[in-house]
């Protein structure tokens, strides 16, 4: 509010935001800050827009009480609205007043009850977003939001104390967090442990952190309407029908945001109709609309929401959730394809209405839709209600994992994927189970993890092997190579390649092939066997090629570029590496961008190129931060800084 202290302009001022932010008190506490400003004094009106004794306050009501503050009687007050409002702006009319009118449903609610002198300032609060008074009257708006948390432990503090709170610091932010910013909240949660002295400060937060008991949990205890649950119910009862659905079915959703198509599936409504409605829910400030098109709950209002959503839709909350999930699964599947068409596919379990789903056609299509959703589709695979259904559950795995590995999202994998060879387990797929036990392993080898990835390999080929998928088990075994080139065991790591290739040959399998060669160069490399090397990597990059393997081609000419920068082929290096960064620049394979960007700034270094090496190295290092990969960040920044010495022998992150 201190903005509006020093314009002269703000005559309006109109405090919106949800219900329990603390529209009321901040108005309240800035009247009593500026009273000295305000000579003729101030007025105030509870208009009861969310009430729960009944309706909104009416205008005649509001106009009278507002008459009677200024002392005019019964026998004195004019017959009509009309009269009366009139009577009221000559009332106000040269005074220097502050009028606040509070929790007021609509802008036809407080038309008549503006000052029209500039010398009379108004607030007004309410949970709905009343832009009229902005467009006609010229009225600044301020939105409340949810407290930081500096700002909710101040607030708990002044109820239980700071001795209080730092002897139990553990506890009280237990606490805090679990009222998610909402003042109201934090209130009630500080008032019920302040009558409790002697008590625990971890009863209360055991009893919060319990999702299912929070709402409970954040009730005054002696039965006032200071009720959190009680509060929401106020603005969800004021909606229209489609609208107090939806806003329950948003509650089902587990991730942190939902986009405008994802909220069509959820409702089973056209988009059109679904934006009306979430702009009706934003209106109500019982959303908020964080970017354009994607959609945010305050964490107590989804638990809220997510325990009223099976009271209106006859289809049931499991239908909305199968929805939902057929959105996110069918999404990710296109995605998937654009950047993995090579990638041998799995069927989804349903496919979208015709122009009803966002067009993802290239790979920066894919790759924006993957970022945009990343956060809910992890939440989707890990959360136990939506998880339950296995075979949407590992699908939806599988399709992420080609995103997770071009932006090194290895924990996430690790963290993410049992969730999927459960779900895979429990859906008795054992091709599916074989897909992640070999997603889980690569994801465990980047990590540095490679026993646990070998075991996790192992697991791969036997079952491939049980269901008789030959390209599952040779790809299997590929990876377990890979897994005995990081343990430095070449010669085992080449003769899983070796048996790999054979069985592939005999398939004529092309592709798989190119791959393995491609494993086999590097290998040779590590042995310093560069002319071996060269030989399988130049065998790989014979084979016939089609624009659905372009990674794979990409890999191989890093791999025949560090080969030949080991046979001191510099410029011949140096151009296979460029070409290779061409192609994962255009698939946006940021970490094998990283990775080549870094083995060409090596080849030019040693070829005296100083320039061009730190050109890409530097590249490299901003990609690794990027990724948030601060380990080979910190090695290629230490490379930079040795750039200049002579003779730098490569190296690879």
């Amino acid at each position: 509010m201190s903005a509006v202290d020093g314009d002269a302009c703000a005559r309006i001022v109109v405090i919106g935001g949800s219900a329990g932010i603390g529209k009321t008190a901040l108005a309240l506490h800035w009247g009593h800050l500026v009273h000295e400003g305000f000579p003729d004094g101030q007025l105030y009106l509870n208009l009861r827009g969310f009430d729960p004794a009944g309706q909104p306050m009416g205008i005649g009501v509001a106009l009278r009480t507002l008459l009677e503050s200024f002392g005019v009687l019964d026998d004195r007050l004019p017959t009509t609205e009309d009269a009366q409002a009139a009577l009221y702006r000559s009332l106000t009319a040269e005074r220097r007043m502050l009028v606040i009118l509070d929790n007021a449903v609509s802008v036809d609610q407080i038309r008549e009850l503006l000052p029209g002198s500039p010398t009379c300032r108004t607030l007004v609060t309410s949970r709905n977003r009343l832009d009229e008074l902005s467009i006609v009257y010229g009225a600044r708006p301020i939105r409340l939001t949810k407290l930081t948390a500096d700002e909710a432990d101040q607030l708990f503090s002044r109820h239980v104390g700071a001795v209080r709170m730092a002897a139990e610091a553990d506890h009280a932010a237990t606490i805090v967090d679990c009222c998610g910013g909402l003042p109201l909240a934090l209130s009630i949660a500080g008032a019920r442990a302040a009558a409790r002295p002697s008590f625990s400060l971890g009863m209360l937060a055991e009893e919060l952190r319990n999702a299912e008991q929070r709402l409970s949990g954040l009730a005054a205890v002696d039965g006032t309407a200071l009720d959190v649950r009680a509060v929401f119910s106020w603005s969800v009862r004021r909606l229209p029908p489609a609208a107090s659905r939806l806003f329950g079915l948003i509650g089902l959703h587990p991730g942190p945001d939902i986009s405008t198509p994802a909220a069509a599936a959820l409702s089973d409504l056209p988009s059109n109709d679904t934006r009306r409605i979430l702009e009706q829910l934003t209106r109500a400030h019982l959303i908020d609309e964080a970017t354009p098109g994607r959609y945010t709950m305050h964490d107590l209002l989804k638990t809220y929401a997510a325990a009223t959503s099976g009271f209106d839709d006859s289809d049931g909350p499991g239908n909305a959730i199968r929805r939902a999930h057929d959105y996110y699964l069918g999404m990710s599947f296109r995605a998937d394809r654009v950047l993995a068409p090579a990638r041998r596919s799995v069927a989804p379990l349903s496919e979208p209405s015709p122009g009803t789903w966002p067009a993802v056609t290239t790979e920066h299509d894919a790759m924006a839709w993957f970022h945009a959703e990343y956060a809910n589709l992890m939440a989707v695979i890990m959360d136990p209600t939506w998880a339950s259904d296995h075979g949407r559950t590992w699908r939806l795995a599988w399709t992420l994992v080609t995103f997770m590995r071009r932006r090194a999202r290895w924990q996430d994998s690790v963290t993410m994927l049992p969730h999927a060879l459960n779900a895979a387990t429990m859906d008795g797929d054992t091709v599916a189970v074989g897909h992640v036990h070999l997603d889980l392993g690569r994801a465990l080898l980047y990590l540095g993890r490679h026993d646990e990835a070998l075991t996790h390999y192992y697991q791969a080929l036997k079952h491939y092997t049980d269901s008789k998928y030959y390209r599952g088990k040779t790809n299997a075994m590929n990876h377990i190579g890979q897994a005995h080139e990081r343990l430095e065991d070449f010669t085992s790591a080449l003769d899983w390649y070796q048996q790999a290739l054979v069985l592939l040959r005999e398939q004529d399998d092309a592709a798989e092939q190119a791959a393995v060669l491609n494993n086999m160069s590097w290998a040779y490399s590590c042995l310093e066997d560069f002319g071996q090397a060269v030989e399988h990597a130049e065998c790989a990059l014979a084979i016939r090629w089609d624009s659905t393997l372009r990674e794979t081609r990409a890999h191989t000419m890093d791999s025949l570029g560090y080969a030949l920068a080991g046979l001191r082929r510099y410029d011949d290096a140096t151009r296979m590496y460029e070409d290779a960064l061409v192609i994962f620049r255009d698939l946006r394979h940021r970490h094998a961008e990283a990775i080549t960007s870094f083995n060409a700034a090596n080849a030019y270094a040693q070829a005296g190129d100083v320039a061009n090496g730190r050109r890409l190295g530097e590249a490299a290092v901003a990609i690794y931060v990027d990724l948030t990969l601060p380990e080979p960040a910190a090695a290629v920044r230490a490379w930079l800084r040795e750039l200049d010495d002579a003779a730098l022998p490569p190296n690879r992150c």
